[in-house]
């Protein structure tokens, strides 16, 4: 069985002191394209997004993100 999102970041806080992981939530919507432009609204998805990022840059510099995983996206697994 996969290990939680909230596992996985507590274990690369504690091993890899450079980064820092963090555990929000995430989105997905789950609209579909029809044909001729008419689009289908689906309900969207929840689920938790880990974020890994270099702990010495900034949160809002583009180049601090190492690693994402939305575990709302479709067919998307914690393994």
């Amino acid at each position: 069985m996969a290990r939680r999102l909230t596992a996985l970041a507590e274990e690369i806080n504690r091993l890899f002191p450079l980064l820092v992981a963090t555990i929000d939530k995430g989105h997905c919507n789950t609209d579909r394209k029809l044909s001729r432009g008419v689009s289908h609204r689906g309900k969207g998805r929840w689920g938790n997004r880990l974020t890994v990022r270099w702990r010495h840059l900034s949160t809002l510099d583009p180049g601090s993100k190492v690693f994402e995983h939305n575990s709302a996206e479709t067919y998307r697994r914690n393994e």
